[in-house]
């Protein structure tokens, strides 16, 4: 009985590391989108402009932070490139005119603000900004 408590608050408390570790930042959409999971590969579509519709046919409004510690995270983790690279692809985008890139916000207030008053919306902002005026969205592994 001991043993079986200390695996499971130990698997448990590993767990919970593992997730804080991963999950500095979190993507945020407005509380009315019916989205609740993205897998990584439509999130990185999303903030590409590779994809600009969601499902129900609205296009979709992409915010970001300026360049800070939480953006560079963000951009390697789920965009793979590093904030150099991110700021040429928008560069090339917008000079061949295919393309604008997300609107910049100063910061996960402002984000969460513009969020939750557009139901088109997504963004990212740190994990411990989170409140009840956005909704949190997994992202998960690529489904192939």
């Amino acid at each position: 009985m001991f043993k079986t408590r200390y695996l499971l608050l130990l698997f448990l408390s590993l767990t919970l590391a593992q997730e804080s570790l991963a999950a500095d930042y979190i993507l945020v959409v407005n509380k009315e989108n019916p989205v609740h999971t993205l897998d990584s590969e439509m999130v990185k579509k999303i903030f590409l402009g590779k994809r600009n519709f969601w499902e129900d046919g609205h296009r979709i409004e992409v915010f970001l932070q300026p360049e800070n510690e939480l953006h560079e995270k963000f951009i390697k983790d789920v965009l793979k490139k590093s904030t150099r690279q991110f700021k040429m692809y928008w560069r090339r985008e917008l000079y061949s005119g295919t393309g604008l890139p997300p609107q910049k916000l100063e910061d996960d207030a402002k984000i969460k603000e513009a969020v939750a008053s557009d139901p088109r919306a997504i963004g990212y902002i740190a994990a411990d900004s989170f409140d009840d005026s956005v909704k949190w969205v997994r992202i998960t592994k690529e489904t192939n």
